[in-house]
């Protein structure tokens, strides 16, 4: 294996993770069943969110 397939490799890997990782978020998002809980922790500090789980358990019952 020559240098220039090395480069070759290493040049397209951010194209493939990123396409693994598109199908991987499709998947996800389309396939399994929607069980459970989720919480968008995206704008909560970690006490925030540590302190909204247990309020979320007790209004689902």
């Amino acid at each position: 294996m020559g240098a220039d397939s090395a480069c070759w490799t290493c040049a397209s890997a951010p194209r493939r993770a990123a396409a693994r990782i598109a199908g991987l978020d499709a998947y996800l998002c389309e396939e399994p069943p929607h069980i459970g809980r989720w919480l968008d922790t995206s704008e909560l500090t970690a006490e925030r969110a540590a302190d909204e789980i247990p309020a979320r358990a007790e209004a689902a019952v």
